[in-house]
């Protein structure tokens, strides 16, 4: 299987905080070859393969974690960064879509526990999700269909989650959500399912 150069690319440049024109400066190219890279026009040289594989290996822990949570603020969608805390999991970031797509979730939301906020089947979900490992990846992703109920609003939700160990020991989840094409008649015809992916199915990426 091949490197995914568009998406390592645009990993290195968002860790690091380069516009297109600042890595290819100092990486000894010209800007439009950066360009063509990420759009998967070519593949760097080798010898540029290795330098980028080099700086994504030693992107330093801070840079990570500062990248992750703006790809989850700067997301399209309902999205937020979790992690546990005091036996609890809690909400760090939220996207800003998520205030404009739903009243389930705010800003008042964050730094807080999730429990008791959805009702008690997103409760019984995300007591699976921490048995199964997923706040200690000791587990990759899971896949979650639920109806999030708050007071008397309630939303069919589809979210894909991702754990990241990111500092000694410290692990926080990306959870991306996506809503039904319709979520009016789609409610009544939710089934919960939670889906664990043990396997770590991103390693070869960065062999």
């Amino acid at each position: 299987m091949g490197m995914d150069w568009e998406k390592r690319i645009k990993e290195l440049r968002h860790f690091e905080g380069l516009k297109q024109d600042a890595l290819a400066l100092q990486l000894g190219v010209s800007q439009a070859s950066v360009s063509q890279w990420e759009r998967g026009v070519t593949e760097p040289p080798a010898q540029i393969q290795t330098a980028l594989l080099a700086r994504l290996a030693s992107t330093p822990v801070s840079q990570f974690k500062r990248a992750l949570c703006l790809s989850v603020r700067m997301s399209p969608n309902i999205a937020c960064l979790l992690s546990m805390r005091n036996g609890d999991a809690i909400i760090n970031v939220i996207s800003r879509s998520t205030l404009k797509l739903t009243t389930l979730i705010g800003e008042d939301d964050v730094n807080r526990p999730i429990r008791g906020k959805f009702g008690a089947e997103t409760d019984s979900q995300l007591d699976r999700l921490i048995k199964a490992g997923l706040f200690e990846a000791r587990v990759e992703s899971a896949m979650t269909v639920s109806l999030l109920e708050r007071g008397v609003h309630r939303l069919p939700i589809y979210c894909s989650l991702t754990s990241f160990k990111v500092e000694d020991g410290d692990v926080v989840v990306r959870a991306e959500v996506r809503l039904p094409y319709n979520v009016d008649t789609d409610a009544a015809a939710v089934r919960p399912s939670v889906k664990i992916v043990r396997e770590r199915l991103c390693d070869e990426i960065w062999q």
